[in-house]
């Protein structure tokens, strides 16, 4: 089983292996089991991407009317809307790969604190508790997709 490295902020660094049965610790998750849905949703992430891309690629055949046309066009700007949702998600997913590898993953990057495992089950590359993901989505533009 993998063991997840919690760093403080003050540099220090606790190695814990994950506890067993009930007991939860929240800064001790299973790193494999992330680590497997983080790497799934990456795939599935990219089928989407290059499965819209193509469809975004597509041009009209020149036979539509007016109306036909406008649904077209309109299906294309869904696409790209899709793709660029789906390539954001992408950056989010491939980032928390990325914490898995410095030993920060499951660490609010607000504070540091662990983020609760409920959290992590529901969306694997939340990089923020559910506290500081609210506060930075009413400071920005939303841009986060992780709720």
């Amino acid at each position: 089983m993998a063991k997840l490295v919690i760093v403080h902020r003050n540099g220090e660094k606790n190695r814990r292996a994950p506890q067993r049965g009930n007991q939860h610790n929240a800064s001790v998750v299973n790193i494999g089991h992330y680590r497997a849905k983080l790497l799934a949703k990456e795939q599935e992430l990219l089928g989407l991407l290059k499965r819209n891309a193509i469809t975004g690629r597509e041009e009209a055949d020149g036979t539509l009317d007016e109306a036909d046309e406008s649904i077209f066009s309109h299906h294309k700007e869904i696409t790209f809307a899709h793709l660029d949702r789906d390539a954001k998600l992408l950056e989010e997913v491939r980032a928390a790969l990325q914490r898995i590898d410095d030993g920060t993953y499951g660490q609010c990057l607000a504070d540091g604190e662990p983020i609760p495992e409920a959290r992590l089950n529901a969306i694997p590359w939340a990089a923020y508790c559910v506290r500081h993901q609210e506060l930075f989505e009413n400071i920005s533009d939303g841009t986060p997709i992780a709720v």
